[in-house]
């Protein structure tokens, strides 16, 4: 692995699902863009002494930018929009983020059984994508609204 450190490095994966959790994501790496210097962008513009640990959250590409380590999920697609189009939006790949055309307005039904199961499909593939990138997998949660996800996940 090159980059920055060239180490081996103990890398971090997001995956944030539902509103709640994309609002959270946006807090959470415009601060970590802050804390190790990068800009709106994903380029490196200040040297810091978080540097070196990079490579935990983000991926360098082109030898120039980071981007980070996340996928975005959503059955509505204003969360998705407000990170894509917002200030840190820039940082995050495209091809990350998955988004409905509809809101399950807070109905387990629709999130389970209709709207939530039609986009299931193309969530695991992107999360296999990503998690044969990696030697260990440890899958956690901050709530029981991805209980659809956690099902696929443990199959």
């Amino acid at each position: 692995m090159g980059g920055i450190n060239g180490g081996l490095v103990s890398k971090r994966y997001s995956v944030a699902i539902h509103e709640h959790n994309t609002v959270l994501i946006i807090h959470f790496w415009s601060e970590l863009c802050k804390e190790h210097g990068l800009d709106t962008e994903g380029e490196l513009h200040r040297l810091t002494n978080q540097n070196e640990k990079l490579q935990v959250y983000f991926d360098e590409i082109d030898g120039r930018r980071f981007v980070p380590r996340a996928l975005l999920m959503d059955l509505e697609p204003g969360a998705i929009d407000e990170v894509q189009f917002g200030a840190y939006g820039n940082v995050f790949s495209p091809d990350k983020m998955l988004r409905g055309d509809r809101s399950a307005s807070n109905n387990y039904g629709k999130g389970y059984y209709t709207d939530g199961a039609d986009l299931s499909s193309a969530a695991m593939e992107m999360i296999r994508k990503e998690a044969e990138k990696c030697d260990c997998i440890q899958v956690g949660s901050s709530n029981t609204r991805n209980k659809l996800l956690k099902i696929h996940l443990t199959c």
